[in-house]
């Protein structure tokens, strides 16, 4: 009785939502929600197979996965490589050996080039280069993989390759992105980080969920500081890049409080119900990178000019802001999380519309919004809201709202771990409480966990 307890027991715990594998491993095509787009990647670890001229090449290839800050190197391998009838194939396989936890692996093949015989305007014989049009079953995603496993193995394909009478080779190029866990963080034992920013100068501030202190201190952890103290322990707070201003919420406040980048008080943000935009608790604030101050009263979000809203909005299009989110992007469009959905609003405020639907677990589509972020390249990286059937999670979208990667499982199964209050512990405890960039693009999460409470990502 006892051993067949104890297998239903880890059967519950371990088993893969079937909307939400943590196993997920194949073509985008197969894997995500009907009407989900794949953005292109803008960066990655290259590699490229080439081709002969008589159409041969070599079947089993190793490519290197490696990064300056990487302990280890992992380790792209493929498998059955052949072209014929003008289509590569083939199966790749991930290997980590980087000596952390690789995450939102995926496999785009980025194009193919021509080599050829050509004539200069003297007539003398030169070798060229031109790019070949080609489509492909990608991108290929690849889960999140603990340190030394290794992917399952995926078929590849690009078609429309030609080899001409004039040709001496063909290339097909291509890139493995994710991200890598560089380390976790903790700035004091008893501080529950909640919201998360940087100065431009790369410091880090943390507001503390269990002290009533924002913490500063440098992005690799070391010189932890109390930067100032707020009347109750805090959730959200943003930093100007421009001034280094600080604001922060505090539980139950009627005002954001405003600090001076030294620490010193500011005037804060009260609420005034009398004036539109600045009715009802002072909630989520977040800087533009023009140093513009945007704060959440209510379910309002408002841009402010001083001590008065320049705009402010409760509806996007049809739909009524609860349980509002929000950042700011580069470009000054207004991202806004809304329950299950994910709104881009133009920088006035105005002509807004849905570009990230839920609600859903499928891959590219999203359960529920609980905080998200633009980094500085437009993407969005919105944490999910968890539930008793599902893991907490990080999905990233495009500024165009097609879908990148999801990461956040740091496994590609579950954990036999506990649960919390119904909801699953995977390497994000619990939920993402926020998250933040680094100047150098590093990913900062924090979440409920009292050892390692900061995540610290680095995109490749």
């Amino acid at each position: 009785m006892t051993a067949v307890f104890l297998a239903c027991l880890l059967l519950s715990v371990t088993a893969q939502p079937t909307d939400d594998p943590f196993a997920y491993s194949g073509p985008f095509s197969s894997l995500c929600a009907d009407g989900v787009q794949p953005a292109p990647v803008t960066s990655g670890i290259p590699f490229s197979i080439a081709i002969a001229p008589d159409g041969s090449v070599t079947p089993a290839q190793k490519f290197e996965l490696r990064r300056p800050a990487w302990s280890g190197a992992g380790s792209l391998d493929l498998a059955g490589v052949a072209f014929a009838g003008g289509k590569l194939s083939g199966s790749a396989t991930v290997v980590n050996g980087s000596g952390s936890v690789l995450e939102g692996l995926r496999l785009d093949i980025t194009g193919a080039s021509e080599s050829y015989k050509a004539k200069d305007d003297q007539g003398k014989e030169v070798i060229r280069s031109r790019v070949q049009a080609i489509t492909t079953n990608g991108p290929i995603l690849f889960a999140d993989l603990q340190k030394g496993a290794s992917s399952a193995a995926n078929g590849f394909e690009a078609s429309g390759l030609k080899i001409n009478p004039e040709t001496t080779g063909l290339t097909v190029h291509g890139v493995v992105s994710g991200l890598y866990l560089v380390r976790t963080l903790n700035p004091k034992s008893d501080s529950q980080p909640m919201g998360l920013d940087f100065d431009a100068s790369g410091r880090l501030y943390v507001v503390s969920g269990s002290v009533e202190t924002i913490y500063r201190l440098s992005a690799d952890g070391s010189g932890v500081t109390a930067f100032a103290t707020i009347p109750a322990t805090g959730r959200w707070l943003a930093v100007s890049p421009k001034t280094g201003e600080v604001v922060s919420h505090a539980w139950n406040a009627d005002r954001f409080f405003r600090f001076s980048s030294t620490g010193g008080d500011l005037a804060g943000l009260m609420q005034n119900d009398e004036v539109a935009g600045m009715g009802g608790w002072a909630s989520r604030t977040r800087f533009g990178r023009d140093g513009s101050l945007y704060v959440n009263f209510g379910a309002t979000i408002a841009k402010m000019a001083g001590d008065k809203p320049a705009f402010s909005f409760e509806k996007v299009g049809a739909y009524d802001l609860e349980m509002t989110c929000f950042d700011v992007a580069p470009n000054g469009d207004i991202w806004v999380g809304s329950n299950a959905n994910v709104f881009r609003v133009a920088p006035d405020g105005k002509n807004g519309a849905r570009a990230i639907i839920g609600p859903s677990m499928k891959l590219g589509k999203i359960a529920g919004v609980h905080t998200l972020r633009c980094d500085a390249q437009g993407n969005v990286y919105v944490a999910d809201r968890p539930d008793a059937d599902h893991y907490p999670r990080v999905c990233v979208f495009s500024r165009e709202g097609r879908f990148v990667r999801v990461f956040g499982r740091g496994s590609n199964k579950p954990l036999a771990t506990e649960e919390a209050d119904g909801v699953h512990l995977g390497q994000i405890n619990t939920e993402a409480n926020d998250l933040a960039f680094a100047p150098d693009g590093r990913v900062f999460v924090s979440h409920r966990d009292l050892e390692r409470p900061i995540l610290v990502f680095e995109p490749f």
